[in-house]
């Protein structure tokens, strides 16, 4: 198969991942895992330098796991961080992160907005806020992973 499909198919897994978190604060395992199972046939099929992407993804999914473990990011999130960067070459690393960084700011400051007037719409006794406290990083994360592969599609 040439590498070209397998960028568009990682870059429509890292689509589903982010509709999916944006629209149920969920990331499901089998997007996960079909995104870290395609790396391999991807590298095999373009030849590419494999141990660097196998040592960001792994970086990534250990940042991923820190993080989940201080309560800043979802499970589904550190599995995405990680099979994502499974996929970002180290030299496209600081591309990746800013992005995701970038994203991920906007992100908070819109859920931010959005939940300040969700609260002062909210009446009566006992009325809190009516948004989730869940954030969707996911989103972010995908955010960066498509800065990267779907760039490389046209190489």
């Amino acid at each position: 198969m040439d590498p070209v499909m397998f960028l568009g198919i990682a870059s429509a897994l890292l689509l589903a991942a982010a509709l999916s978190d944006g629209a149920r604060y969920l990331i499901p395992n089998r997007i996960c895992i079909a995104l870290a199972a395609l790396f391999p046939l991807y590298a095999l099929a373009g030849d590419v330098p494999w141990v660097g992407n196998l040592a960001t993804g792994a970086a990534l999914f250990a940042a991923g796991v820190g993080l989940f473990a201080i309560g800043w990011i979802g499970g589904g999130d550190a599995k995405l961080l990680g099979a994502a960067g499974l996929w970002v070459a180290p030299i496209d690393l600081p591309l990746f992160l800013n992005v995701m960084m970038v994203t991920g700011a906007l992100l908070a400051t819109a859920l931010l907005i959005r939940r300040r007037f969700v609260r002062r719409a909210a009446t009566g006794p006992g009325a809190g806020p009516a948004a989730d406290d869940r954030e969707p990083y996911g989103i972010a994360i995908a955010a960066g992973g498509l800065a990267v592969t779907l760039p490389a599609m046209t190489l």
